[in-house]
């Protein structure tokens, strides 16, 4: 019985959490003629206006959406679509309609539009609705990037050898912007005191085709791109993929080729023994399983370690999942204030699952 109830518990516990990072997935609109801004705070948000059925007839409704820092650009697309041709939809490059537009009028039903970036940090978007009156006039949602290039490539076939010891974002050159065609990036992580593993987190991807992979990232096991690959990563993602180097040393190399470039990628990459010790909020610590397992599982609560409590591996196998989860807001403070409100809605506690 004992057991069942932590089933009840657990699967509870991870209902409640999915329900709660999927809220975190999509804002909602709401119309006014005069700008309501928001500050883009995650690397990626969707926005949908309305909320549900068709959207007001007449008036106007208007948005500035706004990068946190000055030097960050923002990248756009309207990723679903159920505009009518009557009605205006535009995108300016500036924080209001005298901005330079970047693209518009918007409008189909069922489709989407295509990406555009801004020059500096803001993009304003306004909205209006003639008189008529459509059941198939259901809005849009927006999907907006707010970054800068990180990648320290300006020139194909740059080869960067990077001492770890503090956390590192690497982006594909001109990120959010289209990268180069034709381009290749390498770079060689290793671990500034030459023990710790290094674990790279592919936090956004946006690459060509994701069967073929004509361009992509590969990721592999040691000094140079003559050892073991680790991953080749292409096409689409907007959640967290996480790799981790067995020894001190991650070879990371981005290649395009002659066509379709499209928003590239954005990963941190960071030791094992960096994140443990210097991130206050998290406690990372990775423990290998055994032969028959074969599992490596990732605890990130802020308040619990195994050595600490004696959970069993239950306990860990369950952080990891949720940690998976939520990393899907690529927000760590949601992830912990989450976890918490999870842990108190089912009753979960490290006594739970004592040896």
């Amino acid at each position: 019985m004992g057991i069942l109830r932590l089933n009840v518990r657990i699967t509870l516990c991870i209902l409640y959490l999915i329900k709660v990072v999927l809220s975190q997935e999509e804002t909602v609109l709401t119309c006014s003629s005069t700008p309501q801004e928001t500050v883009l705070n995650n690397l990626r948000e969707v926005f949908k206006y309305p909320e549900s059925g068709p959207y007001q007839q007449g008036g106007s409704c208007k948005w500035l959406f706004s990068a946190p820092e000055t030097d960050l650009k923002i990248r756009y697309r309207f990723t679903t679509l159920n505009v009518d041709c009557g009605d205006v939809l535009n995108a300016y490059d500036g924080d209001n309609e005298n901005a330079p537009k970047l693209f518009g009028p918007e409008c189909a039903f069922g489709g989407s539009g295509t990406s555009h970036t801004t020059t500096q940090k803001n993009l304003f978007v306004d909205f209006f609705p003639d008189s008529t009156t459509k059941s198939n006039e259901l809005g849009f949602t927006l999907e907006v990037i707010a970054a800068k290039d990180l990648s320290e490539c300006s020139e194909t076939g740059t080869t960067k050898p990077i001492s770890l010891a503090d956390a590192y974002v690497l982006t594909s050159p001109k990120f959010p912007d289209d990268y180069p065609v034709d381009w290749t990036c390498t770079y060689t992580f290793t671990a500034a005191n030459g023990v710790d593993q290094i674990q790279f987190d592919m936090v956004y991807i946006d690459l060509e085709d994701d069967t073929q992979c004509y361009d992509s990232v590969k990721l592999y096991d040691g000094d140079s791109t003559s050892s073991t690959v680790l991953a080749e990563l292409c096409g689409t993602s907007p959640s967290v993929q996480s790799f981790t180097s067995t020894g001190p040393s991650l070879t990371v190399h981005f290649e395009s080729d002659e066509q379709s470039p499209q928003a590239g990628f954005y990963a941190k990459v960071f030791t094992l023994g960096e994140e443990t010790t210097t991130t206050t909020t998290t406690t990372l610590t990775t423990t290998t399983e055994t032969d028959e397992e074969e599992e490596v599982t990732t605890n990130t609560n802020p308040e619990v370690t195994e050595g600490e409590t004696g959970c069993n591996r239950t306990f860990f196998s369950f952080w990891n999942l949720c940690c998976n989860l939520a990393r899907l807001c690529n927000n760590w403070w949601i992830f912990c204030k989450t976890m918490t409100q999870c842990c108190n809605t089912c009753g979960l506690s490290s006594s739970s699952f004592s040896s």
